[in-house]
């Protein structure tokens, strides 16, 4: 990074923290954040929290399909009230589609067997094919799709693949790796109930206090943001925004 380019996304992050501030402070959205705290982790601890019980509705906006774990729970549960939406196209994201995504079946092709769209299946599969997007390594590179699903349903497939090896040829070295070693490292990256016991009561922690104590808007605070960016358009229409910033 250049020294200008350093320059521009130290503003960046300086316009950022600015808005959580007011966000957090002069609204009454809840604002989740923390040392060492990311936001999948507050978001599926979000959920953990007040999404199980199927009383509130809770929309996800984003679409890193990681997030689609908040969907369901192990091989039999999903939460209905719990949905997910890309935000650059509009559509759901449901586990079905993060399947296909992390297979890479854009077109729909592969047969999918109802019982197998779950988040242990996802989860299965991820750890397998791996993710370079969040630096999660295959645990078995080039696995084809006929072997993922008869490995997952067959208990004698299920050990032959999890102790198999193979040579790990990155950056010049060959490595042995273990199928199932490369696995649980890859579930440990991957898994948002799995984080280490520090984190997961921070996360908590951090949760319970801002839905205990959420701020209240205060509109000449947020007007005086608005002037300072020169966000015209939206201070002129702000009343359109109160009842989301106020309730």
């Amino acid at each position: 990074m250049t020294p200008k380019e350093q320059e521009k996304f130290d503003r960046f992050k300086e316009h950022v923290n600015e808005f959580e501030e007011l966000m957090r402070v002069n609204t009454s959205v809840i604002c989740l954040a923390g040392d060492e705290l990311e936001a999948d982790d507050l978001i599926a601890g979000f959920v953990e929290a007040y999404g199980e019980d199927g009383e509130d509705e809770i929309i996800i906006v984003s679409r890193d399909r990681d997030l689609a774990q908040n969907l369901g729970k192990g091989k039999d549960t999903f939460f209905p009230n719990v949905m997910q939406f890309d935000p650059f196209d509009g559509k759901q994201i449901t586990i079905e589609s993060a399947i296909r995504d992390c297979l890479k079946d854009k077109k729909g092709k592969i047969n999918i067997p109802e019982e197998f769209k779950t988040v242990d299946f996802f989860l299965w599969c991820k750890g397998l094919k791996g993710d370079a997007g969040d630096f999660v390594q295959a645990a078995r590179p080039g696995i084809r799709w006929t072997r993922i699903l008869k490995a997952y349903e067959d208990d004698y497939e299920r050990n032959k693949l999890l102790h198999e090896t193979w040579t790990d040829s990155r950056e010049g070295q060959h490595s042995e790796r273990v199928v199932k070693d490369m696995l649980n490292e890859g579930m440990l990256l991957m898994n948002l109930r799995n984080q280490p016991g520090h984190i997961r009561t921070a996360m908590f922690k951090e949760i319970l206090k801002e839905m205990e104590d959420p701020g209240k808007f205060n509109y000449f605070q947020f007007m005086k943001f608005l002037g300072k960016y020169e966000m015209t358009k939206i201070a002129q229409n702000l009343e359109q925004f109160t009842d989301l910033l106020s309730s």
